[in-house]
């Protein structure tokens, strides 16, 4: 998914959501390339582009319940921090 920004925004809504991500264990929080969060039945990520001023999301999940709860605790991440968020599939 890709979530559309204003021209700089991408940065600055990735360094909020560092700040404000926080997940039980067994979560564990990368913050290498965006937010990265890795649970044992997969993970999620939200990153900035390189190249346009969008919002990168993945999520993988072993199981469809799995994903389905990755995507749903990734998009309140997100949502906590940019509510106005609308959500694209990425071009492949």
């Amino acid at each position: 998914l890709n979530v559309a920004c204003k021209e700089g925004e991408p940065h600055t809504v990735v360094e909020a959501l560092i700040k404000a991500a926080s997940f039980p264990a067994p979560a564990k929080i990368s913050t290498i390339d965006g937010v990265r969060v890795d649970w044992p039945d997969g993970f999620g990520l939200i990153r900035a582009s390189n190249t346009t001023p969008v919002l990168v999301l993945r999520f993988e999940g072993h199981t469809p319940e799995a994903l389905a709860r990755i995507e749903a605790d990734m998009l309140a991440l997100l949502r906590s921090i940019k509510p106005d968020a609308s959500f694209a599939a990425a071009a492949h």
